[in-house]
């Protein structure tokens, strides 16, 4: 918002097909879901420019696209599809490369525990992890693991994708707190003082009774149901199932979280939620697909600043050097997700994060002719 005061410029926020009202035809079905895509978003931003300047006050306007994780992806590719219309962009925290298995994510995870936390959580973390693993090869175990973290009566912990789904909810708590070293602090004298996890509050399976929640379900094929029936989650889904990938797996050795949530979790889920159709293989062709498009880690554009935070373990599959003089990049040391992006005033002490925002709007002008 600073450059575009700066440069006297209108924002505009056009919403991506299929995430909140812009669904076509009314229609979530997998069908209909067929118009989803990358390519499709890049082409309505293309109609939508053009639209714009149509208009006699914005016919002979410079046009800067900005984005943010995924969005961020746009932005870059919008510049390199249609550099007649895209005048510069600033990429932030964008995962470029598409993959499949994603366990680099995890790896980031537990590194930042141990660098912002302390070796002693990590290995508590470690220690946690493998207790979780011992406990679910016995039924004495399971019924330890149900009482402690109140698994409700119905769900059957013998089932491996239910062990898995317990694993994914628990290691969203991790993922949720690694952007911040306050936060990550604050939980590792938890988890060592308690010698516990909690992941309660991200259990979207709750079972309740009187407004309060008794029990904590995760049932594999129940989560399938929910997603299906609640498209919150679907459209981002969809596009991981048939572009992306971005699949946060435990397949490395190199973090303390056990090797409880393999890849092939993930593929069920696209199998289950849209049909056997979207299993491993179109998974790997639609990345495969994805990378060959847009080139990856090195896009063939110019007049795009790439922008990521060392906190942020998305940072893993963005663009951390220079491509070029006109496409640099910059990695903002102690900074999390689109840390550029947060709102930002004079009183704020990220020098670190001013300085990168200095040299963005600096380039951007210099690229819109200012």
């Amino acid at each position: 918002m600073n450059f575009a005061k700066e440069v006297n410029a209108t924002v505009m926020i056009p919403e991506h097909r299929f995430y909140g009202k812009s669904v076509p035809n009314d229609d979530m079905s997998v069908e209909n879901l067929a118009y989803l895509s990358s390519t499709q978003a890049l082409a309505d931003l293309k109609n939508f420019i053009e639209y714009i300047k149509r208009e006699d006050l914005y016919k002979n306007s410079k046009v800067v696209v900005f984005g943010g994780s995924y969005s961020g992806n746009l932005a870059a590719w919008a510049r390199m599809l249609y550099p007649d219309l895209v005048d510069a962009a600033l990429s932030s925290s964008a995962p470029l490369l598409a993959k499949s298995d994603f366990y680099e994510y995890l790896e980031v995870v537990g590194d930042l525990f141990k660098k912002y936390g302390s070796s002693a959580c990590y290995e508590k973390v470690a220690e946690i992890f493998q207790r979780y693993e011992k406990l679910l090869k016995s039924d004495e175990g399971i019924e330890q693991l149900k009482k402690e973290h109140k698994i409700c009566k119905g769900t059957d912990m013998k089932v491996l994708e239910n062990q898995h789904t317990f694993f994914y909810y628990i290691l969203t708590y991790f993922t949720s707190m690694v952007q911040n070293p306050t936060q990550i602090q604050h939980n590792c004298n938890h988890i060592i003082t308690s010698n516990s996890i909690h992941d309660w509050k991200w259990n979207k399976q709750l079972q309740f009774e009187n407004s309060h929640p008794i029990c904590f379900n995760y049932d594999f094929a129940d989560m399938i149901e929910d997603i299906k029936e609640h498209f919150y989650f679907k459209p981002w889904l969809y596009q991981t199932c048939t572009e992306f990938g971005y699949m946060q797996s435990t397949s490395s050795n190199n973090h303390p979280f056990t090797n409880n949530l393999p890849v092939s979790f993930y593929y069920k889920m696209c199998t289950d939620v849209f049909g056997p159709e979207f299993d491993q293989a179109r998974i790997e062709d639609g990345v495969k697909k994805t990378n060959e498009k847009y080139g990856g880690r090195t896009p063939n554009v110019d007049r795009v600043v790439f922008v990521n935070g060392d906190m942020d373990p998305w940072h893993k599959l963005g663009v951390l050097t220079d491509l070029s003089d006109e496409a640099p990049a910059r990695v903002i040391p102690d900074a999390g997700h689109c840390s550029d992006l947060w709102f930002f005033d004079d009183d704020d002490k990220s020098e670190k994060v001013a300085e990168v925002r200095e040299f963005t709007m600096k380039k951007l002008k210099e690229w819109i002719g200012m």
